[in-house]
């Protein structure tokens, strides 16, 4: 019986030696690949983008000055359109132009649906008072708004 015991012992201290055990192989960790040079990444384009987000800001400030009296809906809001632009760049000129040239906030939202960015000036309380923006900037930038309209914002 011992000759027996010391005889598997040899043969699994000979299996292990030679690396023919299961237990060694499943254990083992495949050589780690050579290392490469580090992946490139694409260089974006140089574009100048407008990425000020103030709409909160500008809803809170126009709200605590009380706004245009006369609010025909609770909650409404109307602004003026001046462009819709599928070119980030194209909007980001317009709004940065209509920053300089106006005192109104100027939003550039993005549309998923139309995949449109839409330049819009002000928070008008009245449809009126929004008109009368609109015609304002188109007196005094001939040419340049002859397309913009009016957008009504919910809350």
């Amino acid at each position: 019986m011992r000759f027996l015991g010391i005889l598997s012992v040899l043969f699994c201290s000979a299996a292990l030696l030679t690396g023919c055990g299961s237990v060694e192989e499943s254990q083992e960790e495949p050589p780690a690949p050579p290392p490469s040079a580090p992946m490139e990444q694409p260089k974006a384009p140089d574009v100048e983008f407008e990425m000020k987000t103030d709409t909160v800001d500008a809803v809170k400030r126009f709200e605590h000055a009380g706004g245009d009296s006369g609010a025909t809906e609770v909650g409404v809001r109307y602004l003026v359109q001046v462009g819709a632009f599928k070119e980030p760049q194209n909007a980001s000129a317009t709004q940065i132009k209509a920053r300089e040239r106006f005192t109104q906030t100027v939003l550039n939202d993005f549309d998923k649906v139309t995949g449109l960015y839409q330049i819009r000036i002000g928070f008008f309380e009245t449809r009126e008072s929004a008109e009368a923006f609109r015609q304002k900037i188109q007196t005094e930038y001939p040419g340049e708004y002859t397309g913009s309209w009016i957008v009504t914002l919910k809350r």
